[in-house]
């Protein structure tokens, strides 16, 4: 019988002895059946543990594992009677010949005194009636029974010992898989000394099913490196920093190291680095970087390549792969196997953190290693940008990727790529569900720039920056130099943090990514360049972005090459953006432009969903920027603004002038520049000393009486005669 070792000869006159007193005890019967006695001439039928029809006293197997009961017994009394002062190596008071799962890991002795290649399962027969399965007699009565094995040579053969491969991980935890892990109950109902919690019911003697991770045919409470990645899990099992070596010393024989023994029989509780999925021992990543452990574990010039590599040969049977094994293929079970101080033995291309195998930044550059995946494929292996022969993930020295907003700070590591004040994380919804921007990103307005690369994510004109704040709380980035930048990972020392963006109408997406961030029915792109109110923007897209920054060229102001000016000219929303009426907020957050009471989508007359094309008073201001909607009574064309001031001192257009004021009772004039801000704002205007002479009368940037820049500014002249009250709007030109 091949893969399966019996006890020799020497035994079998112990055998023929127990079959002798069996056949004295019971001369009339055969060994399958017993006389038929009654109760009274019987009260206590003979027992019979395994049930296998064989009275324990003639059963040289009682317990039906396949070891006969003079093996099972240590025989510490000497007096070589198995059944008297019975050894019970895991103290459940069930002798072990009597006990399915002596050392109580929930291995059944059966399997565990086996090899795993070698395993021969009960048939199930018993030719000769011994009690003996005939699966482990070499031919009937020969009462061989199998010799357990001892995978780890520490004297204790495997059914006793509670780590069969010695290397700090308890048989129980390395038999199971950790999602689906079973600790013991400590009750056994059926008193077969296998836990109940391993039973599908009481005296089904089923046991746990050792899982093989690996696949390498050795399970793993055999296997001294579960994952094959040539790190033992004796050292996986343990912190690199805590690591301690077992000591070849086992006080109370359980076969557990000293080293790990605990308050008692604790034995190591598995390290998981990155906190998910398995523990380490188990885990092909370690710490979740891309970069497996066996090449992290194995890679001592930091080539991106391991100098040891796995080769499907394993000598000595202990799980650990040849390639691995160091100097001797053929060592047996060293459970750290040359590894006795993992913080020095083992590749640390930092030397801080942790060793590579369980550090997320390998090179310490302040770059995770994911992140260092230059192209994107899932290998950072194979991304070598300075082609130095070091893959950038262990070169610390390797040139910065791009760095989009010029802040000194690669966006490898920049929170804010395009420093708007919304973190990546925020302009990226992670639709991909990976955390990270720089993969299928989202680009909201189509133009080629992902939104976390791009000042004006929705294209309206307004930069990002200045629609995620508030316009009344608005704050303008701070100047950093590249050192703050690099001390706050490329965050604004305005936004540390970052800005948690607005959302005016409060439904959909927030302004940044609105296009019509107030609901009125009139988009930002209009609201937001619309300085002269006549429902046409002022500014308008080209489809032009010189700057690549994502403000299109249309929107950029004097220079369109200026780079990631996050908010391109508007320091100031309240007063830098078009507000009709002063009131609430800026147009593009006011869902009554005009302040006249009527929300500016009533104000849609002809209710085909524009407001921009109803001028119900036909003066070119559409009646949602129209506060006075209904038609005016015709203007005195004897009184007339004139539209130019030159005030240069000539004595000529010096200030405003408007004739036929000697025909005006009363009047106020208001006078605006292109962004809606009132720069004058006066009562009984005379031509004489209550004039408007290019000088600041009102709201504005400008300190009063501060000349204002020349250009093209909107006046609205109300004046009441014998008549009655009139307005006259218009634009008027400053000129120097």
């Amino acid at each position: 019988m091949e893969n399966i070792t019996f006890l020799d000869s020497r035994k079998k006159l112990l055998c023929g002895v127990f079959l002798l007193l069996g056949i004295l005890l019971y001369p009339n019967n055969t060994f399958r059946e017993f006389p038929d006695r009654s109760a009274e001439e019987q009260p206590f039928p003979p027992t019979d543990t395994d049930g296998d029809g064989i009275p324990d006293n003639i059963d040289i197997d009682d317990d039906g594992d396949g070891i006969i009961d003079t093996v099972e017994d240590e025989n510490l009394d000497g007096d070589n009677c198995y059944w008297t002062n019975p050894t019970d190596t895991d103290g459940d008071t069930i002798p072990d010949y009597l006990d399915v799962d002596s050392d109580d890991d929930g291995i059944i002795d059966n399997i565990e005194a086996q090899t795993t290649h070698g395993y021969i399962p009960p048939s199930g027969k018993d030719t000769d009636c011994n009690g003996l399965d005939d699966a482990y007699e070499e031919t009937p009565g020969s009462c061989g029974g199998l010799i357990p094995v001892d995978t780890d040579g520490d004297t204790f053969p495997d059914y006793k010992d509670i780590d069969s491969d010695d290397d700090g991980i308890l048989d129980n935890v390395e038999a199971q898989h950790p999602d689906s892990y079973l600790p013991p109950s400590g009750t056994d109902c059926d008193g077969n000394g296998l836990d109940d919690t391993y039973e599908e019911t009481p005296g089904s003697c089923g046991g746990l099913l050792p899982i093989d991770s690996d696949g390498d045919g050795v399970k793993n409470f055999r296997d001294i490196d579960s994952d094959d990645d040539g790190i033992p899990d004796n050292v996986e099992g343990q912190s690199t920093a805590g690591y301690v070596p077992p000591t070849g010393h086992d006080d109370d024989n359980d076969g557990l190291d000293n080293a790990y023994e605990g308050s008692g029989d604790e034995g190591l509780t598995p390290e998981n680095t990155d906190g998910v999925d398995v523990p380490d021992y188990l885990d092909d990543d370690s710490d979740n970087d891309l970069v497996a452990d066996n090449n992290e574990g194995n890679d001592f010039n930091f080539d991106g390549v391991p100098d040891q590599a796995y080769t499907g040969s394993d000598t000595d049977n202990d799980g650990l792969d040849d390639g691995y094994e160091g100097s001797d293929v053929d060592d047996g079970y060293d459970v750290n196997d040359e590894i006795d101080d993992p913080a020095n033995d083992l590749p640390d291309t930092d030397g801080t953190e942790d060793v590579n195998y369980r550090d997320f930044d390998d090179d310490g550059d302040g770059i995770d290693t994911p992140d260092e995946d230059v192209d994107e494929d899932g290998d950072p292996t194979n991304d070598d940008t300075d082609g130095d022969g070091t893959p950038d993930y262990l070169d610390p020295d390797t040139p910065p990727g791009d760095d989009t907003d010029g802040d000194g700070v690669p966006d490898s590591v920049d929170l804010d790529d395009d420093n708007d004040g919304i973190l990546d994380t925020v302009e990226d919804p992670d639709l991909d569900g990976d955390g990270d921007p720089l993969t299928d990103p989202l680009d909201s307005d189509g133009d080629g720039r992902p939104d976390h690369l791009d000042i004006d994510s929705d294209d309206d004109g307004i930069p990002d920056n200045v629609e995620a704040q508030p316009t009344a709380g608005y704050i303008a980035p701070n100047d950093d130099d590249e050192a703050t930048y690099a001390a706050n990972q490329g965050v604004n020392s305005a936004y540390l943090g970052g800005l948690t963006p607005e959302n005016t109408d409060g439904v959909d997406v927030p302004d940044y990514l609105d296009d019509d961030s107030d609901n009125d029915l009139v988009a930002d792109n209009n609201e937001g360049n619309d300085f002269n109110f006549d429902g046409v923007p002022d500014q308008a897209y080209t489809g032009n972005d010189t700057d690549n920054d994502g403000l299109d060229d249309g929107y950029e102001g004097s220079d369109v090459d200026d780079g990631y000016d996050v908010n391109d000219e508007i320091d100031d929303p309240a007063n830098d953006l078009p507000d009709t009426d002063g009131t609430e907020d800026v147009n593009y957050r006011d869902f009554d432009d005009d302040g006249d009471g009527i929300d500016t989508p009533d104000e849609d007359v002809d209710q085909d969903g524009d407001p921009t094309n109803d001028d119900t008073d036909g003066d070119g201001t559409p009646d949602y920027l129209d506060p006075v909607d209904d038609s005016p009574p015709p203007v005195d064309e004897d009184i007339e603004v004139m539209q130019l001031i030159t005030p240069n001192g000539d004595g000529d257009n010096d200030f405003l002038w408007i004739n036929g004021l000697d025909k005006v009772r009363s009047n106020t004039l208001q006078v605006y520049n292109r962004w809606g801000v009132k720069v004058y704002d006066g009562t009984n205007y005379n031509n004489v000393n209550n004039i408007f002479d290019g000088r600041s009368r009102g709201r504005s940037t400008l300190s009063v009486n501060d000349y204002l820049p020349a250009g093209v500014y909107f006046y609205i002249f109300e004046y009441e005669t014998d008549e009655g009250r009139f307005t006259d709007s218009q634009y008027l030109y400053i000129s120097r």
